[in-house]
């Protein structure tokens, strides 16, 4: 009885000490994996949605991102990010009567400093200074005529009474820029008229042109370096392209989204209350027919090249855009006028914008 007793024994430690071993084999569970980052799971496309960087300072470099070279976009604008110490806006100028809104921004900014990357985006003349539009100003703009390097010193319209700008906080010293005249389309007539109407538009940024009677002068210093075989840094996607030239080129092609018309990129030192540009390049949309030298007889959604290169030029000099709804006679609102000599002229708040950043 005691041999039985004992057998048990044994055998009731030798069925524990089994039971402890196949418990220790289990494996255990393997930990959770957390779930990538947005900006994670976009880091392996070429194209980074802005909204993910939006109101956050973002390593350059980490473990969820290299963001060199990536570009940002903001619905159908972007921009590569720039070297480190820089910054790069890419601003649009929309066909008349297209309504702005969160896939039609007016502009795009990423800057890198510290190593670190931030981005802005604007929309509809989200900024904007000076003393708004009076009551009772009708809103629209006079028809204007073609200019010719004179001053009009015509009566007072909308666009001498509209006083609002917007300024990117960026100044442009010294303006030495080139033009790509082969990219001129055939229905335009020559490459002379489009290079007539683009130097004119500079002309008009350096002088303050207007029609107010407002003293032609500011502190801007253009210089027009003739042709160049130099194409703009821009894509055409539309999107400032990450290696630029440090040239400022000016022409003529491809932009993908038929709502617009033209297209600058501006570069900038990234230096606390003072960003000098460095590099501001223009590119116009090469599509059938877009623009004008002289206004044609039935014109149909067709845009003067003087007026549309004087706003690009605008921006080169540091003007952001100003609200379309609000301030449409002006020659930095968000959209271009059409069959119209009109944005060729500065209006008073385009003026007093550059006067801001230039006195003189």
């Amino acid at each position: 009885m005691r041999k039985h007793q004992g057998s048990n024994r044994r055998l009731k430690a030798g069925l524990v000490a089994a039971a402890g071993a196949a418990m220790i084999a289990v494996p255990a569970p393997a930990p959770a994996v957390a779930a990538p980052t947005a900006l994670a799971a976009a880091c392996d496309e070429a194209q980074i949605p802005a909204a993910i960087l939006l109101n956050k300072t973002i390593p350059l470099v980490s473990d969820e991102c290299d963001l060199r070279g990536k570009v940002v976009r903001a619905g159908v604008i972007g921009a590569a990010v720039p070297q480190k110490g820089e910054v790069v806006t890419a601003h649009a100028l929309y066909v008349e009567g297209v309504k702005t809104g969160p896939d039609m921004p007016d502009s795009v900014s990423v800057r890198v400093d510290k190593g670190a990357v931030t981005v802005e985006v604007r929309h509809e003349g989200s900024v904007a200074r000076g003393d708004g539009q009076p009551s009772g100003v009708s809103p629209g703009r006079s028809s204007g005529t073609k200019n010719n390097g004179s001053a009009q010193a015509t009566a007072a319209t909308p666009e001498c009474s509209q006083n609002a700008y917007s300024l990117m906080g960026r100044y442009n010293g010294y303006h030495k820029w080139y033009f790509k005249s082969d990219t001129v389309p055939a229905y335009f007539g020559g490459a002379n008229l489009a290079e007539t109407d683009i130097l004119s538009a500079s002309y008009n940024i350096d002088v303050g042109m207007n029609d107010c009677g407002l003293t032609q002068t500011m502190g801007t210093d253009f210089e027009y370096a003739g042709y160049t075989l130099d194409y703009p840094d821009i894509t055409s996607t539309p999107a400032c392209d990450g290696a630029r030239s440090n040239k400022n080129e000016v022409a003529f092609g491809p932009i993908d989204n038929t709502n617009i018309l033209a297209v600058t990129c501006g570069w900038s030192y990234s230096w606390p209350g003072d960003d000098p540009i460095q590099e501001a390049d223009i590119l116009f949309a090469n599509r059938p027919n877009q623009f004008f030298y002289f206004l044609p007889s039935g014109c149909n959604q067709r845009y003067e090249l003087q007026g549309v290169a004087t706003h690009e030029f605008g921006h080169a000099f540091g003007l952001d855009h100003v609200s379309e709804s609000s301030y449409p006679a002006l020659t930095m609102s968000t959209n271009a006028t059409s069959c119209s000599y009109r944005d060729s002229s500065l209006g008073l708040g385009d003026y007093n914008g550059l006067r801001a950043i230039y006195g003189s």
